[in-house]
């Protein structure tokens, strides 16, 4: 799976919740064995999204981009 993404006038109506369930009832059917989900610094509204589902935060990944600006993070 690539993204989720559901459009702010669409939200808070169960779709972002379909796709998430035929996501990984997909998965399943097709025998995968660790499912990980990647979400940008900051979106905490993911983070709680994607927590309804059994998904927990297990790492940190640091970045470091070539042109540095310590504005740019947390």
């Amino acid at each position: 799976m690539d993204s989720i993404y559901v459009r702010g006038g669409y939200r808070s109506q169960g779709i972002g919740d379909q796709l998430m369930k035929r996501s990984l009832e997909w998965m399943d059917e097709k025998g995968a064995k660790a499912k990980k989900i990647l979400v940008t610094t900051g979106n905490q509204d993911a983070l709680l999204f994607y927590r309804r589902y059994g998904f927990r935060l297990r790492r940190v990944v640091l970045e470091q981009m070539t042109s540095y600006n310590s504005d740019d993070y947390i």
